[in-house]
């Protein structure tokens, strides 16, 4: 069993990501629903839901689409950089991050 603490909707938005991911699509819908109910908003990781919801329906206009929005709406480092890794690991995109040219491996070795 699992608890929650109920009035933070990120956390509902989180494990219906979670959910969705798993293929459990009607724990997902019932976990968002409760997230949107107490946010009347939209965070970034529920429109991960809706692309993981609409990969496992072949619909990929759909999934692209909400992955694009979410991007536009993560507004933190640490955010893009755990998103970015799902849009590749999970949906098999590019990603958007840029080589850091300040890397060891990005140097010279004279």
């Amino acid at each position: 069993s699992l608890a929650l603490y109920d009035p933070d909707a990120a956390r509902h938005h989180l494990l219906a990501w979670s959910l969705a991911a798993q293929g459990r699509f009607d724990e997902a819908a019932e976990s968002r629903a409760r997230g949107d109910e107490i946010a009347r908003g939209v965070f970034w990781q529920a429109y991960m839901y809706t692309a993981y919801v609409a990969q496992a329906q072949g619909d990929t206009v759909t999934a692209y689409a909400a992955i694009d929005t979410a991007w536009n709406r993560v507004m933190t480092e640490t955010g893009r950089f755990a998103l970015d890794s799902v849009r590749v690991s999970e949906f098999g995109l590019e990603t958007y991050r840029l080589p850091d040219v300040d890397s060891i491996d990005s140097r010279e070795t004279r």
